[in-house]
């Protein structure tokens, strides 16, 4: 351990300007693979989506009973991607499963934009504005610097490998635990947003 070092969060977030570019490249990636997905599907297979969304998300009949199960598959969906990323970075050789995670909830996005928008029109921007950029204010935010926090940790413990890197990991866990901790509040707050306002959100559109 090199005398004067100590391992902080900042050391994890701000490590390297490459990373948090490489991060947003797999997001853009995966954004612009879900729209060219959604552009490239069958019109059957759109219209059935799109049909979907008209009777169940536009009906106005969204229940107080329903909405704690929107709320848990929320959690489930993106505290899994969050779990992912942490043990990405913990493997130290498994940093690419960050990524990919980033890349997977970017096409996410991108499909169900692309496919609002195409079988709605105007409206479906509306419902974009409405319904999905609320809850992703805290949601992205949250797993893009979560999946910057991965890979640089990853760096950090390899490029410090000669100390052991049992003792490499040791010496960043709290503080790559204590960036996963915030950023889970922050996820929760999204998911609490998905699930209980913007349903309501989603009525100002119908």
């Amino acid at each position: 351990m090199r005398k004067g070092y100590t391992a902080s969060p900042s050391s994890l977030l701000c490590q390297s300007q490459g990373t948090v570019m490489a991060t947003l490249f797999f997001f853009a990636a995966g954004l612009s693979s879900g729209v060219f997905v959604e552009l490239f599907m069958g019109q059957d297979s759109t219209n059935q989506i799109a049909d979907y969304l008209t009777s169940n998300l536009l009906s106005g009949n969204v229940s107080g009973a329903s909405l704690p199960s929107v709320f848990l598959r929320s959690a489930a969906n993106n505290f899994g991607l969050l779990l992912i990323i942490l043990l990405a970075g913990i493997t130290v050789i498994g940093f690419p499963a960050a990524l990919l995670a980033v890349a997977y909830k970017g096409m996410a996005l991108g499909f169900s934009s692309a496919l609002l928008i195409d079988s709605m029109g105007g409206k479906g921007a509306v419902v974009i504005l409405l319904s999905m950029v609320p809850q992703n204010l805290f949601l992205m935010p949250a797993l893009l610097v979560a999946s910057v926090a991965a890979v640089n940790l990853s760096a950090q413990v390899f490029s410090g490998r000669q100390k052991g890197i049992k003792k490499s990991l040791e010496f960043s866990a709290g503080p790559y635990l204590s960036i996963f901790v915030v950023l889970a509040a922050a996820l929760l707050a999204g998911c609490l947003i998905e699930a209980f306002i913007a349903p309501a959100l989603l009525q100002l559109a119908g």
